[in-house]
């Protein structure tokens, strides 16, 4: 499908205008306790990036070129699966990263892995000025019924993308905070190795999000593991010459790689 270039244009300059604050911090999602707590980590003890593997970083709030401060095992994870991106999604070639940031100060109060630079909230993908993906599901979800179904596609192949690589990722449907990025940070996937924990609401989510948008097979959104989430993963694997549920052996990562392709397959 193509789409109007003025409605492409209002999910990405207007964007800025209409952001919100980003960097929220962001709890469990359903998984059990975090492996460690959350620390403190000044500004200076991190490393200083304004790129991802050659692609610029610009921040949303003003779309400016500008460098944001990452643990340096996490930028390299985030670089992985910015090569894994590339390789598996098909689509046009993005020569931006747009994001709301990395690090931020937790003072006294430390309670997300913003605060010690291992998180990222991502706001869209762009090449050439037009979006890529937007992840600005706050502006597009008031597109019209094509355009909605086009992002649609592109948002939910970006997020299988990174669940693939980080087991916490958070989109649209964990809560409003995340209407305008997906977050992703490295707490529980700390060596990039991803599993499936069935009491996962956020894992939980985005399978049935995929089974829903990807692969044309309708699942509510429940973010629970339930009998209908399990039939319908069990529909994709057995498309993709598997079989089980995607809570068997490396369904989940068969699922994930797979879906990173669907948008551009689909379009």
């Amino acid at each position: 499908m193509t789409l109007d270039r003025r409605a492409l244009l209002s999910v990405g300059v207007l964007g800025i205008a209409a952001a919100t604050t980003g960097l929220a911090g962001c709890r469990s999602g359903g998984f059990s306790p975090d492996p460690d707590p959350v620390q403190c980590v000044p500004r200076s003890a991190l490393a200083s990036a304004d790129e991802i593997d050659g692609t610029p970083l610009l921040y949303e709030e003003d779309g400016r070129h500008q460098s944001f401060a990452f643990n340096q095992t996490f930028l390299e994870q985030v670089a992985n699966w910015q090569r894994a991106w590339r390789q598996d999604s098909d689509l046009t070639d993005h020569d931006q990263l747009w994001t709301f940031g990395t690090w931020i100060d937790g003072g006294s109060q430390c309670d997300s892995r913003h605060n010690e630079g291992r998180a990222i909230d991502i706001t869209r993908l762009r090449a050439d000025g037009a979006p890529v993906v937007s992840c600005r599901y706050d502006l597009w979800s008031r597109l019209s019924p094509d355009e909605i179904t086009w992002h649609t596609r592109r948002y939910w192949s970006l997020a299988a993308s990174l669940h693939a690589h980080f087991a916490y990722v958070l989109t649209h449907l964990y809560d409003n905070l995340h209407a305008n990025h997906i977050h992703v940070d490295n707490a529980r996937s700390p060596d990039g190795v991803v599993t499936f924990e069935t009491g996962s609401r956020v894992q939980c989510q985005a399978l049935q999000a995929i089974c829903t948008h990807l692969w044309d097979t309708p699942v509510e959104s429940t973010g629970t593991w339930d009998r209908a989430t399990r039939r319908a993963s069990a529909a994709v694997v057995e498309r993709l010459d598997g079989s089980g549920d995607a809570a068997r052996s490396d369904n989940w990562s068969l699922i994930m790689k797979a879906s990173t392709g669907r948008a551009a397959a689909l379009d």
